[in-house]
């Protein structure tokens, strides 16, 4: 069973003002798309990956990040941080699971590609939060 948990309220002075901001990011642009595309991607990457840098449990808890990245990215709306911590952190995890291949390089592309779309359509260096 599945519980819900409810994420503690954070003291104002402890999160940057654009971490709470919510964000809508319009699904029909082909930025958008690029980028749902590459998560499954790296989902893919990931899962039939042998020569990963790290041990199956590693590989399982990466791979459901990512599954919970693909669903963060397919909604409507959601806090920057969502897109930093739900999003980004699960796509980098996979760059340093897949090490040095060329898979690792495409999913940098993909870090990458995510800063730039939230930066260009919110305005939000997610570097900086």
């Amino acid at each position: 069973m599945v519980e819900d948990y409810v994420v503690a309220d954070y003291v104002e002075s402890d999160v940057a003002p654009a971490a709470d901001r919510i964000v809508a990011f319009s699904h029909n642009t082909p930025e958008y798309q690029e980028i749902a595309q590459g998560i499954a991607d790296v989902q893919e990457h990931v899962r039939s990956a042998n020569d990963l840098t790290v041990d199956e449990a590693e590989k399982d808890r990466i791979s459901k990040g990512l599954a919970a990245a693909a669903a963060l990215w397919e909604a409507t709306q959601l806090k920057v941080i969502q897109v930093k911590v739900g999003i980004l952190m699960a796509v980098q995890e996979a760059v340093v699971a897949l090490g040095a291949t060329a898979k690792a390089v495409s999913v940098a592309l993909l870090v990458d590609a995510i800063k730039a779309f939230v930066r260009n359509h919110t305005g939000i260096d997610l570097d900086k939060i």
